[in-house]
């Protein structure tokens, strides 16, 4: 007894599968695993070359299971029972999932390839001297983290029809946005000189989002799938507050007197900085609705088969 136990311990992966492995006929238990390893990583199709398939072997049914594993998880539609879906073009739904979308799965879903969204992390985005503006400053900001779209609520979503064509429009508000990161900055805020580098933080209350696309079809495999093109962001930004650490290289006299200016003034500075960072959110999120739609062919996301 102590010996078949030890046995059935230094094996688990075989023994529980071979508890199992009658009840499917071997000729379905193949063309299951090549299912799952035809879509699967290349590791495991290296392990059926170095260990052909024989089911009554001891690597056998471990690499069955793996099969199991991989249908299971990596399956096209597995997603489908899981996330929220509408028909194509119902706006009133579409509304009511995106929003659902937002709180729910803000901190970002692997099997539908959504990346995190609260924070939404901005590698860079920079701000040219203009002579010709009040706010004459170059600027640079570096590792940006955004908090607050987690509390986005959308009010309008219109498109995402079956066949593709025609403007999608979306618009959302957000009670409050805050923006972390890295600064560097150099130039003349209403004729007064500044210069700094250090942390800064950035809250924007009652931020207004628009954001408008069109649908390329992209044909893989026999699929078709949609990826983004002509995007446009609009952000509308309402009260707005600043805070530049070590700026006039750590003179905090200067720094206080500086940054209290800057918020006075806060309505113009934030007028040049948002064109630039709406570019730079714009093609962020382009990139993850296409990274979402990538994932699967694209009436797959919706409830009813549509005809492309």
């Amino acid at each position: 007894m102590g010996k078949a136990l030890a046995s059935y311990l230094a094996n688990p992966c075989v023994n529980f599968v071979n508890h199992f492995i009658v009840f499917m006929p071997v000729k379905k238990m193949i063309d299951v695993l090549k299912r799952a390893l035809g879509d699967g990583p290349a590791i495991y199709r290296r392990l059926v070359t170095m260990y052909p398939l024989n089911l009554y072997s001891g690597y056998g049914p471990c690499l069955f299971s793996v099969a199991i594993f991989l249908f299971v998880t990596r399956s096209p539609n597995i997603h489908t029972s899981d996330f929220p879906k509408c028909k194509n073009g119902d706006s009133a739904c579409l509304v009511k999932t995106a929003n659902e979308v937002v709180h729910k799965y803000h901190t970002g879903n692997r099997d539908v390839n959504l990346i995190p969204f609260d924070p939404l992390r901005v590698k860079v985005f920079e701000l040219e001297k203009n002579p010709s503006s009040p706010v004459n400053v170059g600027f640079k900001f570096n590792d940006i983290e955004v908090y607050g779209l987690k509390n986005m609520h959308v009010t309008a979503f219109d498109g995402l029809r079956a066949d593709m064509k025609g403007r999608n429009n979306f618009e959302a508000t957000v009670p409050e946005v805050i923006i972390k990161g890295h600064y560097q900055l150099e130039g003349r805020v209403l004729l007064l000189p500044v210069v700094g580098n250090g942390q800064s933080e950035i809250k924007i209350k009652n931020v207004k989002i628009k954001y408008a696309f069109d649908f390329k079809p992209v044909v893989k495999n026999g699929k078709t799938y949609g990826t983004l093109e002509h995007v446009k962001m609009e952000l509308y930004p309402g009260e707005t507050h600043f805070h530049f650490d070590n700026l006039f290289n750590g003179d905090k006299a200067l720094g206080d007197n500086m940054n209290g200016f800057i918020n006075t003034n806060s309505k113009e500075i934030t007028n040049e900085l948002i064109p630039s960072f709406t570019k730079s959110l714009s093609l962020l999120v382009k990139q993850m609705i296409n990274a979402f739609y990538e994932k699967h062919p694209y009436c797959d996301h919706f409830l009813e088969p549509c005809d492309i």
